[in-house]
């Protein structure tokens, strides 16, 4: 998976769900260090990204297109986790 940035689970703090989809569910959070700036993260469900090959490749196109758009009104994709239970 190519992006720019990884996160590491522990930076952030959830603050609460926000969200939920067929394939995971959207977390609003703080930085650890901070709590003045909320984000969203997308938390996936690894087990179906692994039954489901074409999804993991839809997603790794979707991660990259993300990470390379700067438009004040598209969402910024700033960082990806990928941890043993779901890709973040």
């Amino acid at each position: 998976m190519q992006t720019r940035n990884i996160l590491n689970a522990n930076q952030f703090n959830c603050v609460r769900k926000i969200g939920k989809g067929g394939f995971g569910h959207v977390l609003l959070a703080t930085k650890a260090t901070s709590s003045s700036t909320f984000y969203a993260i997308k938390c996936l469900s690894r087990k179906k990204m692994i039954k489901d090959p074409q999804l993991k490749k839809s997603l790794i196109q979707e991660i990259n297109t993300m990470a390379a758009l700067e438009h004040p009104n598209i969402v910024k994709l700033y960082k990806t986790f990928e941890g043993s239970s779901h890709i973040k």
